[in-house]
């Protein structure tokens, strides 16, 4: 497959876009708590961390647990008879 197959291209815009998302709403979660609580930079910085973290593992299961090419089996060697 090219890199420039529009079915490539969308794959990858999915990886990028769930690693933004993921961060961005994690960080949004730890502002909003820190707005609640009132310590400001401490949620904010720890809900950034968590989501790095965890749009990092979805990338990770995306593309080594879920792919195509982890699934397939080697095939045996042919005999030549």
């Amino acid at each position: 497959m090219e890199s420039s197959d529009p079915k490539s291209l969308l794959v990858y815009s999915h990886f990028g876009l769930q690693f933004a998302i993921s961060i961005v709403v994690f960080t949004g979660g730890g502002y909003w708590l820190d707005s609640t609580v009132g310590s400001l930079p401490a949620f904010t910085l720890v809900g950034a961390f968590l989501g790095f973290g965890f749009g990092f593992y979805m990338l990770y299961q995306e593309v080594f647990v879920r792919s195509d090419l982890t699934k397939r089996k080697p095939q045996p060697p042919e005999s030549e008879e």
